[in-house]
C-alpha cells in the first residue's frame, strides 16, 4: 500500500465555526439563478452532517457534491470504498477524537477514484485567487469541497459581485443552503496548507468502476490489526482502541470532568456506529461475491447496535435532546457501576468487530490469492456422456483449487466437470464465480445465466439472479 499514516482530528461540532455564515433565503434546496454575472448555484446537493445521521464529515461532503454532478455512489459506498467504514481511534483522556486513516486529502482521494471521479487540490496565494477559482468551477456545473476546521464542507455556489460563497452547511437542519463571506481556510493539521480548495470532476456518462474488494478488504484487515504498541501521539488504533476505550471508562472522568468525557463519547459512538453500518449496508449488498461479506455484516451490524446503546447505559434516552441527555449522562458517569456496564458494552462492540475482520480475511483470501503460472489444461478420459461420477469429481476437485485460490486451475477443473456433464449446475454456478473473480464479467454472466436455466427455483438460481442484478 505504501502509504504514510497520520490522524485526522475532526471538531466537535458546538465549537466556534471556521465560517461565519449569513443566511441567504434560497428555499428548501431551490436556489434562484440570478442574471449573468449573478450568483450562480449548483441545485441538488444533498443535505450533509449531524442532522442528516452522516458523522463522517470528509465522506459526506463528497457524497453532497458528487451526488449534484450525477454520481449514483452512496454515502455508504463511498465511506468502505475510502476506508473510513473500518476506522478505530481512541485517544484516552482528551477532549478530541480521531480516527487513524491517510491523510484526510488521501481519504477524499480514494472515495473520488472508486467513483470514477478526479480529484485535484488547489492552493492559493490568496482568498481572492482562490474564490476565483471556485465560481470558475461552479460556473462549470462542479461543486467545490472546502476544509471547516477538521472536516470538509461543499461550495455549491458563489455570488462574484456580494463575495459570497454558497455552502451546504455540516450543522444546517433543513436543506437551505446559506451564503458566506468568502474564506478560502486554511487546511489544518496533518495537511497545514493555505487557501487550499478541492476540485472535482465526474463524468456521468462514463462506466462507474467496480469497488476495488481485495484492495478494501485488505485495508479493513490492516485498520484492525495496527499494532498496540504503535500509535501516533496518543492515539490507540483498531482493535486495540477498544480496550483503551474501556480501559478510559474504568479509570473514571479525566482531568477535564465528567462533562467533557460524557460529550466525547456520544460524538464518538456515533461516529464509530455510521462507520460500522456503512460497512454492513455494503457488505450484505454484496454478498453474492463471497460467502463471508454478510456474516461480516451481520456483525458490524451488531456491534453499531451495540454502540447505540450506550446512551441508554450511561441513563439517557436514544432520542432526547442533546442537552437534556448530556445532563442525565453527566450525572451518571462518576458512578463506576455506570462506566463498568459502558466498559463491557465497549468489550462486547470489539467481539463483534473482531468476528467480522475474521470474516473479512476469509474473503480476502479467496478473492485475492495470488494467481499460479498458468499450467496445461488436463485431458479428459474419454467416454460416454454425460459421466456424472467424473463431472461430480472434476466438480469437488474445482471447488477445492477455488477455495484454495488457485482461480485458473479451478476454471480448467470445472469446465472439465461442464464438459462431462453440461447439466452439473454446481459446476456451472461454482465457474461464474470463479470467472467474476478474475474479471470476465461476460462469462459470468452466461454461466449464471445457465444455472437460471437448468434450475430456475433451486437457490443457485436465486444467487445468480442478484449477481446478474449487481453486474448488468
Amino acid at each position: 500500500m505504501g502509504r504514510t499514516w497520520s490522524v485526522v482530528r475532526v471538531v466537535h461540532w458546538r465549537m466556534s465555526l471556521a465560517l461565519l455564515p449569513v443566511l441567504l433565503l434560497l428555499g428548501s434546496g431551490q436556489a434562484a439563478h440570478a442574471q449573468a454575472g449573478g450568483p450562480k448555484v449548483i441545485e441538488g446537493v444533498p443535505r450533509i452532517g449531524w442532522a442528516a445521521g452522516k458523522y463522517c464529515q470528509h465522506i459526506a461532503a463528497l457524497h453532497g457534491a458528487l451526488t449534484a454532478m450525477g454520481c449514483p455512489l452512496g454515502y455508504e459506498e463511498l465511506l468502505v470504498a475510502s476506508g473510513t467504514a473500518f476506522n478505530t481511534a481512541w485517544c484516552p483522556g482528551r477532549y478530541y477524537y480521531a480516527c487513524i486513516t491517510v491523510a484526510p486529502e488521501d481519504l477524499l482521494a480514494e472515495g473520488a477514484s472508486a467513483a470514477g471521479a478526479t480529484m485535484e487540490r488547489k492552493a492559493f496565494a490568496s482568498r481572492e485567487e482562490g474564490f476565483a477559482a471556485v465560481c470558475e468551477s461552479i460556473r462549470q456545473g462542479r461543486p467545490v469541497i472546502a476544509w471547516k476546521g477538521w472536516g470538509a464542507q461543499v461550495i455549491c455556489g458563489c455570488d462574484p459581485q456580494g463575495q459570497r460563497m454558497v455552502v451546504q452547511d455540516w450543522n444546517n437542519t433543513t436543506d437551505t443552503y446559506q451564503a458566506v463571506p468568502v474564506d478560502i481556510p486554511e487546511a489544518l493539521w496533518p495537511v497545514r496548507r493555505p487557501n487550499e480548495i478541492i476540485l472535482l470532476e465526474y463524468d456521468r456518462n462514463a462506466d462507474r468502476p467496480a469497488l476495488d474488494w481485495p484492495l478494501i478488504l485488505d485495508r479493513a484487515i490492516r485498520l484492525a490489526d495496527w499494532p498496540p504498541t504503535k500509535r501516533v501521539g496518543p492515539f490507540a488504533f483498531g482493535l486495540a482502541a477498544y480496550d483503551a476505550w474501556a480501559a478510559t471508562l474504568r479509570k473514571g472522568p479525566d482531568d477535564n470532568g465528567p462533562q467533557t468525557d460524557v460529550e466525547f463519547l456520544d460524538d464518538f459512538w456515533r461516529v464509530l456506529a455510521d462507520a460500522r453500518t456503512g460497512a454492513s449496508v455494503v457488505l450484505q449488498e454484496s454478498g453474492t461475491l463471497h460467502e463471508a461479506f454478510p456474516e461480516a455484516a451481520t456483525h458490524y451490524m451488531a456491534e453499531a447496535s451495540l454502540l447505540k446503546g450506550m446512551r441508554t447505559t450511561l441513563g439517557a434516552g436514544p432520542t432526547q435532546l442533546f442537552n437534556e441527555a448530556s445532563a442525565i449522562m453527566t450525572r451518571n458517569f462518576p458512578n463506576q457501576a455506570v462506566r463498568e456496564e459502558a466498559a463491557r458494552l465497549v468489550e462486547q462492540a470489539k467481539a463483534e468487530e473482531v468476528q467480522a475482520v475474521d470474516a473479512l480475511r476469509r474473503a480476502l483470501k479467496d478473492l485475492a490469492a495470488p494467481q499460479p503460472p498458468a499450467t496445461e489444461p488436463k485431458p479428459l478420459t474419454t467416454g460416454p456422456a454425460p459421466n456424472a461420477q467424473q463431472a461430480e469429481e472434476r466438480y469437488q476437485r474445482g471447488l477445492e483449487l477455488k477455495h484454495a485460490g488457485q482461480m485458473t486451475q479451478a476454471a480448467e477443473e470445472l469446465r472439465a466437470a461442464i464438459a462431462a456433464d453440461p447439466k452439473h449446475t454446481k459446476a456451472h454456478y461454482a465457474l461464474a464465480w470463479v470467472l467474476l473473480d478474475q474479471k470476465d464479467k461476460g462469462g459470468a454472466r452466461a454461466e449464471f445465466q445457465k444455472v437460471i436455466e437448468l434450475a430456475p427455483d433451486s437457490e443457485e438460481a436465486k444467487e445468480a439472479q442478484k449477481a446478474l442484478d449487481r453486474t448488468k
